[in-house]
């Protein structure tokens, strides 16, 4: 029974010969079927690559010996391609075949040439996660259907010409990077990126042209954000309330913009928090303090401090006020603190044991008292505080020694210098009996018909004397001349060096409150000591005439240079080329702003130039470039402070905007001159040509928002594609520099690493 059992068992599950067969033979089908398949599907990329390699015109990419998978511009897996990556090609389309590459996840296409609207035929690529177009010349808004892009994790379209961003944006629910920096936005910020839940950074930063408007509240919704980033896009109000739930924040930088109110006292509790970016703003009232909450949680100032994870903490160019919290220098991790240009008073904290700052700058306030020695360090800055003082003897700050014995000295000093000079006077009326007021009035008459009494003034050790300079002011020495006064080349000593003679002449006598300004600012300027900055080596003055006396720039002025005015070849050198290539260029942008980026920010006050052109910046024997002519310079209060001038000084084609109508003049009116004299650099044209109505930066504005390509704008004579990228680098950063709004120009520290970067690039 129990044999027939299981061969009952056995017959009900057995399968019949004739249908393994047949399932056999179908198996093998369908493998044939899909081994077909795939060689099609590779047959085809193969055809693809190839015609993009081909219409892209980069035969170097791989040749026809080797897979274009072995090539560093794509990525591969399984034999098909997932990546395409080619930076700095000189692309200048994407054809739509490319989506015809069916597992294509990844296009990196930045640093091109590549014009048009946003390229919609991407929808097709079905499986894109990661797109990256910055730093091309893309214009048009962004699609409204850009949703469409579904996938999308990385979405960088930074360095463009786009003007208006969609609500649809919000809707690439898998969005986890978002760049839409350097654009031409003329809307606001979409409040639907709020609901971009999975966004870890969002740098919206350098949109000048965006309208004013608050931070949109939605943003507080990104709970997940790490770096958030919003500068330069004329932002207003103040920071919402609901940012208090960002504590995941790594970075944030909503520095340039015009956002007021107090500092959230939350951003000093978030651990997370490295770098906190709040300088050019609007904020007011004091710094948070050790709230209560903390205090009854036992945690002291220096528990609390070391809560935080702060590195950067940059607060400069607001409206702060009271006293410096002390557990800012407490933090266990903070190692540069900018608070400069703001309105803290009272004295410094002082602090037990080294201090941990490695940059601090709490210059420009109005903080008094002494600076404990444990602050003086090589890169601390207090100038501008002006009842600052030191107990001790200091290596490196530069404030007055405090001193309880001066009111006592000046007491006793006065009165006795005025009793002498009143005991002289009446010995003098005693010896001279018939003297009277109408003699002496005819001796001043009499002194000032008489040629006029030089005074001298060195600001270091010289070879030569006033009468050397004087005597040799001759006609045939004349090198240059124009509606202030006259310049010459005089030689100094028999070794044939020469030094460069301003003379200005004045229409009448300055009276003795202008004579005092003048020769304080030319003190000023005489202390001046930088690579390239014209040494000003002395000063020599009469009533009606000033003769500053300069270093010699034996290849003279840039604008000889660049637009073919060279007087004469015997200044230039052997060694140098009649045009100036590329990389001279670039180090004459870099030698200027080197220049301007010393009076800007580490002259105290500041000093502005306010006639910044090529004509004013010279160059040495190796071409180097050296700022020059101070005539129109002017010595600031104050960072940020604007001042009227009495009369538009300046040269058409280089003045801001804002200084031609309204004679308001700062440091961002020497940015926008510099941004002119970048534009001269990389296109070789001229500020103002006299065919047309427009002058260069305004031609260069109408260029790029027309969506012509950058390359042609660029120099003829110096177009060589090995240097298009740093050339398209420069044009967009004169760009930036002559904005309208002198607030959303970069400082000239900014300019000067933005071309720094460049050096690097082209080395």
């Amino acid at each position: 029974m129990k044999i027939n059992h299981i061969h009952v068992v056995k017959s009900t599950f057995s399968i019949p010969r004739k249908q393994v067969y047949l399932f056999i033979v179908c198996l093998l089908d369908f493998l044939h079927f899909q081994a077909g398949s795939q060689s099609d599907i590779h047959e085809n990329e193969k055809r693809i690559m190839l015609e993009l390699k081909q219409l892209w015109g980069l035969h170097q990419l791989w040749d026809s010996n080797s897979s274009y998978c072995n090539s560093d511009a794509v990525s591969c897996r399984n034999g098909s391609v997932t990546g395409i990556r080619i930076v700095g090609g000189q692309l200048t389309t994407i054809p739509p075949i490319i989506c015809g590459l069916k597992s294509l996840q990844s296009i990196i296409l930045k640093d091109n040439n590549i014009i048009g609207e946003f390229p919609t035929y991407l929808y097709n690529c079905s499986k894109l996660e990661y797109l990256d177009l910055s730093s091309n010349q893309f214009h048009g808004p962004l699609p409204s259907d850009l949703h469409r892009l579904s996938r999308l994790i990385h979405l960088d379209i930074a360095g463009n010409s786009f003007n208006e961003i969609p609500g649809a944006i919000g809707q690439l629910s898998e969005l986890q990077y978002l760049s839409l920096k350097f654009n031409l936005f003329n809307t606001s910020i979409p409040r639907e990126i709020g609901n971009l839940s999975k966004l870890e950074t969002l740098d919206i930063g350098y949109n000048e042209r965006f309208k004013q408007a608050a931070i949109p509240k939605e943003l507080g919704r990104l709970k997940k954000l790490k770096y958030l980033i919003i500068v330069w896009s004329n932002l207003t109000g103040e920071i919402p309330e609901t940012f208090s739930g960002l504590s995941g924040l790594r970075t944030l930088d909503l520095s340039c913009n015009y956002l007021k109110g107090s500092i959230p006292s939350y951003l000093f509790h978030w651990k997370n928090l490295t770098s906190l970016h709040l300088e050019a703003n609007q904020f007011s009232g004091r710094l948070p303090t050790l709230d209560a909450n903390m205090q009854l949680m036992g945690k002291t100032q220096e528990t609390f401090s070391s809560l935080s994870g702060l590195e950067v903490l940059d607060l400069s160019r607001n409206y702060l006020n009271g006293s410096i919290p002390s557990y800012l220098f407490l933090f266990k991790k903070l190692n540069t603190l900018y608070l400069q240009d703001n309105q803290f008073s009272g004295s410094l904290p002082t602090i037990a044991g080294n201090l941990r700052l490695r940059t601090l700058d709490l210059s420009s306030n109005q903080l008094s008292g002494y600076i404990p020695q444990e602050y003086d360090k090589k890169d601390y800055y207090f100038s501008n505080n002006m009842n600052f003082c030191t107990k001790f003897t200091n290596y490196y700050i530069q404030v007055r020694r405090c001193s309880r014995k001066k009111r006592v000295v000046i007491a006793v000093v006065v009165p006795v210098a005025l009793l002498l000079i009143i005991t002289l006077f009446c010995y003098t009326i005693k010896k001279n009996g018939n003297f009277s007021i109408d003699q002496f009035m005819w001796r001043k008459k009499r002194y000032e018909n008489q040629d006029p009494e030089w005074m001298f003034i060195s600001f270091q050790r010289l070879e030569f004397t006033d009468s050397d300079i004087l005597v040799n002011m001759t006609e045939e020495k004349l090198v240059g001349s124009g509606g202030s006064g006259k310049v010459y080349r005089v030689g100094v000593n028999p070794n044939g060096n020469f030094v460069a003679v301003k003379r200005i002449w004045n229409k009448r006598n300055l009276d003795h409150g202008l004579e005092k300004q003048f020769h304080a600012e030319v003190e000023v300027l005489g202390s001046i000591r930088h690579s390239n900055i014209v040494k000003l080596l002395c000063c020599i003055s009469s009533g009606n005439s000033k003769i500053l006396v300069y270093e010699y720039m034996e290849n003279q002025s840039l604008d000889k240079w660049l637009h073919h005015k060279r007087r004469s070849e015997k200044a230039i050198t052997a060694s140098a080329h009649c045009v100036l290539e590329w990389r001279t260029r670039l180090q004459i942008a870099v030698g200027a702003a080197r220049g301007l980026c010393y009076m800007h920010h580490e002259c105290s006050p500041p000093i502005i130039h306010r006639d910044i052109k090529c004509s004013n910046i010279l160059l040495d024997h190796e071409l180097n470039a050296k700022i020059a002519d101070f005539g129109l310079a002017k010595v600031l209060v104050k960072w940020g402070e604007t001042e009227t001038a009495s009369a538009i000084a300046g040269t058409f084609g280089y003045l801001a905007p804002e200084y031609a109508y309204t004679s308001k003049v700062n440091v961002k009116s020497d940015v926008y001159s510099f941004g002119v004299v970048l534009l001269e650099l990389v296109t070789g044209k001229q500020p103002i040509n006299g065919d047309e109505h427009i002058n260069l930066a305004q031609w260069a504005w109408k260029h790029h928002e027309k969506g012509n390509p950058i390359i042609d704008a660029i120099d003829e004579e110096i177009k060589e594609e090995c240097f298009l990228k740093e050339m398209s680098s420069m044009f967009k950063l004169g760009l930036i520099c002559t904005t309208t709004m002198p607030s959303a120009r970069p400082s000239m520290k900014e300019v000067l690493q933005i071309l720094l970067l460049s050096v690097t690039i082209s080395s």
